[in-house]
């Protein structure tokens, strides 16, 4: 993702203020404790690539590749959430009179600790509410499949009960020369105890994030 190019380019920066700058824009793009975010879903297929044949063998290669549409986690206040189609103007968009253009594909990521960090903190994710009643990401005791529960109540109170509605987020493009902060654009997985929910593409709502890509130039 960008934000961790943009600190590798930080460290290229001649000036002190340069870099406090870049570093700001990059850190901007983490995923804090109760930020609002998205969960762009990514499959991955397998073709297989013939080479013809060598010595009377026949030679080929597999490879995986992304498939990638405009598909989202979505819940709804009560039951089983599924991949839904949010259309790509709608993706973040929110309006005081509408709210979320993407209805049901909105979260709220709450942990005790800030930025959030691969594998190493707990999270609860909460849908929404409803009156005195608060709706939190459930593992659903399947793999790719979680629901909506009333687990820890309306508010975040801090990662203690609810042991079913506790995720560690594990990031698929880890790289051990990172940190591991997680950021804008990483692709991840929710686990809850030893199971796996899915992979998808993190988008946050952070209108000073969308100014990092500005800033990153592959070529540096």
């Amino acid at each position: 993702p960008a934000p961790t190019q943009v600190i590798k380019l930080s460290n290229l920066a001649q000036a002190a203020q340069t870099k406090t700058e870049i570093r700001q824009l990059a850190n901007s793009c983490q995923l804090t404790s109760s930020t609002w975010a998205m969960f762009r879903w990514k499959g991955r297929g397998a073709y297989t690539e013939s080479h013809g044949n060598v010595w009377g063998n026949s030679r080929s290669t597999q490879h995986w590749e992304w498939f990638d549409r405009n598909d989202f986690l979505s819940c709804s206040i009560s039951g089983v959430c599924r991949n839904r189609h949010c259309a790509e103007s709608d993706i973040l968009k929110y309006s005081n009179g509408n709210g979320w253009a993407c209805r049901g594909k909105m979260f709220q990521v709450y942990a005790d600790s800030s930025p959030i960090k691969d594998h190493d903190t707990l999270v609860q994710i909460r849908y929404g509410t409803k009156g005195t009643k608060g709706y939190w990401l459930s593992n659903g005791n399947n793999i790719n499949y979680v629901k909506t529960r009333t687990c820890p109540g309306k508010n975040f109170r801090g990662i203690g009960g609810c042991s079913s509605e506790q995720f560690r987020i594990l990031k698929w493009n880890y790289n051990w020369d990172d940190d591991k902060t997680i950021y804008d654009g990483d692709i991840l997985t929710l686990k809850e105890g030893s199971l796996r929910k899915g992979l998808y593409e993190l988008y946050l709502d952070n209108s000073e994030c969308s100014n990092v890509t500005s800033l990153y130039s592959p070529a540096v």
